[in-house]
């Protein structure tokens, strides 16, 4: 199936919660439920330029962000319906991230990972990510981009 990548709009908020119920319903191994609540929508604007959705057939089936944590440095956080896994779209959502990041000077990408999802693990250390901090169920890998 063909998917879209666009940024996060106003206008697609309702089909966003969408996906935000279907998300954690299938993550809650990963996710403790007062852990996780709707997500705010004044703060989820606040850095609209920075947070992207993936659509297929105008249903939102992944997301993903970027937060600086420095003026080069940024925290990047994604997700994708498991029924949409296995299609190149992670692949495709990393590198429009990398392309973006890097278009407004980031050098430096972060993510924080729970040990138990191996797939992002995967995706981002067969492109390069390295571990550099562990805790109890997490790690946190980072790779230079320039």
């Amino acid at each position: 199936m063909a998917h879209k990548i666009k940024n996060l709009e106003e206008s697609d908020w309702e089909k966003y919660l969408d996906f935000c119920g279907k998300f954690v319903a299938e993550r809650q191994p990963f996710f403790k439920i007062n852990e996780v609540g709707t997500p705010d929508k004044e703060k989820s604007f606040d850095g609209l330029k920075h947070r992207f959705i993936v659509l297929i057939d105008d249903e939102v089936v992944g997301f993903f962000f970027y937060w600086k944590y420095s003026k080069v440095g940024a925290s990047i956080g994604y997700g994708l319906l498991g029924e949409t896994q296995g299609q190149g779209i992670g692949t495709a959502m990393y590198e429009h991230i990398v392309m973006h990041a890097k278009e407004n000077g980031i050098i430096e990408l972060r993510a924080y990972l729970a040990v138990a999802n191996w797939r992002s693990i995967v995706l981002l250390c067969k492109r390069g990510f390295k571990v550099f901090r562990e805790t109890e169920g997490h790690i946190m890998v980072r790779k230079r981009l320039i």
